[in-house]
């Protein structure tokens, strides 16, 4: 006589998450849209079918200034530190 095997239930994953500070992330699935215009302006073109391979998590709100200037005033190689920025502008 066959064992019963255990029923493996599978967890939907969840499509939001809230971090520690507050941030909300979206869970962006993967799959394939459309990118481009082809009657904008000439960085906009070509249209193009782009295809991405995995889910990945999008902040829900933009960055705020306060957000950001505590982020940079922990981080110690940030990645946009080539971009010419006033922290003391920020707040």
């Amino acid at each position: 006589m066959e064992e019963p095997k255990p029923k493996v239930e599978e967890k939907e994953m969840s499509t939001t998450i809230t971090l520690s500070n507050g941030m909300e992330f979206m869970r962006v699935p993967a799959g394939k849209f459309i990118m481009g215009s082809d009657s904008s302006t000439d960085n906009e073109k070509p249209q193009h079918i782009v295809d991405i391979p995995y889910d990945y998590w999008m902040g829900r709100f933009p960055v705020t200034r306060e957000q950001y200037k505590v982020y940079v005033s922990v981080a110690k190689d940030y990645p946009v530190n080539l971009i010419p920025l006033q922290i003391s502008n920020l707040g």
